[in-house]
């Protein structure tokens, strides 16, 4: 069982991961003013309201719409601000798609932020939330500075906030002040709690959650393991819960028989395949092995080789849907191709079931069947933007 897998790993000697580093400080403001009551009558106007709400109706929104305004909070900004930008921008889903190249909550531009602070923002909702921060301080700052002491206090005010910060055509400032009824009657609905790894990537749908907490438990044995190499990045997935449990098994399974330096989980790797089809590692599903038995992963390397052999003939229900290795090896799986011809790169097509069982096995390795070279993976093959998985928008600029 997956659980009982768990139990005995969080049984070994555990190393605490490293704190993760926050996205902002906390104004002290904002802990006096939650200490007041509430208005209730604003609160009964606002629950009203929100039955004419078109999203008012999706639970897993309206937990969004909390996430957004408690970041924002903390920040000592008001909590409408980013639940009215996402209001106009994405309807409150976290879209792989938009004008151009813009995507996410706030519909941010790839070629423009997707590097340094916010890289893989996409997979990574919590760092739109830090965007948006960020910047709504910065606009605030300089209007103080400018002489407008008061800049940002009154609520009439904060649509052409928004729209300094998201940058608008000119027609289309207006568009952020006509949500604040909206934002207010959502954050006045009850809501589950939700973590910015639940938040998932949308397609005209509700986000849905998809982080299994007992993925953190198989996750700090991985930081622990000696080894294993990890990109910082890759520690940075490990260390916020953002890697399928499956995969943090996986990887100690594979630790256990070389050691082995992993260069990308989710953050780093772009949103689509090269393929145009949406990618396991969006997901926290997937991994690359750059090195194995101390070496890098090329054609030559046996016990990579090996390796990825072992990994097919694990335990169905840990037994990775898509091996790209170097090799064509005719196992079900398995694929090659230009793109994956110095790395393992491992992956899982389908969320982990909530009561999965994992039996891990006594592996053998069994002769693969020579046959001729085989071509990439059919899901790779015949995929093409704007079709599979996740149907992928044309406009969308895929990187390797």
């Amino acid at each position: 069982m997956l659980l009982a897998l768990l139990a005995a790993l969080a049984a070994l000697p555990a190393t605490a991961a490293a704190a993760v580093e926050p996205l902002w400080v906390p104004d002290p403001r904002h802990a006096a003013a939650e200490a007041e009551e509430p208005d209730e009558a604003l609160l009964e106007v606002a629950a009203a309201v929100a039955s004419d709400t078109p999203v008012a109706g999706d639970p897993a929104r309206v937990a969004v719409a909390h996430w957004l305004a408690a970041g924002a909070r903390d920040a000592g900004l008001p909590g409408e601000l980013p639940v009215m930008a996402a209001l106009v921008e994405s309807g409150l889903r976290n879209l792989p798609y938009g004008h151009a190249d813009s995507v996410g909550l706030f519909q941010m531009r790839l070629g423009i932020w997707d590097r340094g602070p916010y890289e893989g923002y996409l997979a990574r909702p919590e760092l739109q939330l830090r965007w948006f921060v960020e910047h709504a301080l910065a606009v605030r700052e300089a209007r103080r500075a400018a002489g407008d002491a008061a800049y940002g206090e009154h609520p009439a005010t904060w649509g052409e906030w928004i729209a300094d910060i998201e940058r608008p055509f000119a027609a289309y400032r207006g568009r952020y002040a006509q949500r604040l009824d909206e934002a207010r009657a959502l954050l006045a609905l009850p809501a589950p709690s939700v973590a910015p790894f639940e938040l998932g990537l949308t397609v005209g749908g509700a986000a849905t959650p998809v982080a299994d907490p007992e993925a953190v438990k198989a996750a700090a044995r991985v930081l622990a393991e000696p080894a294993i190499t990890l990109d910082e990045r890759a520690r940075g997935d490990l260390e916020a819960g953002r890697v399928d449990v499956r995969l943090a098994v996986l990887l100690l399974e594979a630790a256990a028989r070389a050691p082995i330096s992993v260069t990308v989980l989710q953050t780093g790797h772009s949103y689509y395949t090269v393929n145009g089809t949406v990618s396991n590692h969006s997901f926290g599903r997937a991994v690359d092995i750059g090195a194995v038995g101390g070496a890098p992963v090329t054609a030559s390397n046996a016990a990579a080789r090996e390796l990825a052999l072992v990994l097919g003939q694990l335990d169905e229900s840990l037994r990775p849907t898509e091996i790209g290795t170097p090799w064509a090896i005719d196992e079900p799986g398995f694929f090659t191709d230009g793109h994956h011809r110095d790395h393992l790169h491992v992956g899982y097509d389908d969320p982990v079931a909530a009561a999965t069982a994992v039996e891990l096995p006594a592996v053998t390795v069994v002769p693969v069947r020579r046959r001729a070279s085989s071509p990439a993976e059919p899901r790779f093959a015949a995929s093409s933007p704007g079709s599979g998985r996740g149907d992928a928008d044309p406009r969308f600029e895929v990187r390797r």
